[in-house]
């Protein structure tokens, strides 16, 4: 069996890292952990080098810090930390998320697929603010703890997404398309992700790339390839009021508007 890395993105956000990875720690596929922190202040960065510290003592598997000198964002983070994988399957997930206890199971179906110009993404997500495990029980009384995309595997090509954005066509079960390319929390093939998502592409034609993983999922879904939702696959997804996508609202916004008419476009 191939080995798995995990990337954690992380910006002031070391506080969650420990949860994050707890999972990670007993499976048996994954062995390496790299952690990008992208210039956060420097008390979150001393904790995070603690952290890792004590990790790598209770762990054989790989755990690399790496740090950025300045702060280049989380589209560009995340380029970083997929070229520093020293496997070819990466699964990118956010510091404030929690993985599925039985990530192991995902990552055989993944394999067993054999196709690496997908991202792999989840069919549903359990949403929290502050105690993870609560959030499977809770979402029996309150939908809000749930967000469900599809009960079946389920390919997403360009062509939904354009009519989605068109016409307003639902493919979801809740919520919508814009859901799924906003949660950033995905597996995918090393080679096929630096091929696909080009680095400095907002410098280079002004766009802001905020909205990061909306921006991955138009290369991929512009070269032909798919978003892969895997019915038992999924993760908690942690609310935050001081998540990026509040603090920057208007560039997150602007930048979302910028990729639907890409999506859009017939150049």
């Amino acid at each position: 069996m191939n080995n798995v890395t995990v990337a954690i993105p992380n910006y002031n956000t070391s506080m969650y890292i420990e949860t994050c990875i707890k999972y990670f720690l007993k499976s048996k596929i994954i062995n390496e952990i790299i952690i990008c922190d992208d210039a956060s202040k420097y008390s979150d960065v001393k904790e995070l080098e603690n952290l890792v510290h004590k990790l790598r003592e209770k762990t054989d598997k790989e755990i690399i810090l790496l740090k950025n000198s300045r702060n280049i964002g989380q589209y560009e983070n995340n380029i970083k930390l997929v070229k520093a994988s020293s496997n070819e399957l990466v699964y990118v997930i956010d510091a404030d998320n929690v993985p599925q206890k039985n990530i192991d199971k995902t990552i055989k179906h993944i394999f067993s697929c054999g196709v690496t110009n997908y991202i792999y993404m989840p069919s549903k997500i359990y949403q929290f603010k502050n105690f993870y495990v609560l959030s499977k029980f809770l979402r029996w009384i309150d939908k809000y703890y749930i967000v469900r995309f599809s009960k079946s595997n389920m390919l997403i090509n360009i062509e939904m997404v354009k009519d989605y954005f068109i016409n307003d066509t639902k493919y979801t079960i809740d919520k919508h398309l814009m859901w799924v390319m906003g949660i950033g929390n995905f597996f995918v093939y090393k080679s096929t992700f630096i091929n696909q998502v080009p680095s400095n592409y907002g410098k280079i034609n002004n766009l802001d790339m905020t909205a990061d993983f909306l921006a991955i999922c138009y290369f991929y879904l512009n070269a032909g390839g798919k978003i892969y939702l895997l019915k038992n696959f999924y993760h908690f997804h942690r609310k935050r009021t001081d998540s990026a996508a509040f603090l920057l609202n208007d560039s997150f916004m602007n930048s979302i508007e910028s990729f639907k008419k890409k999506f859009i476009s017939k150049d």
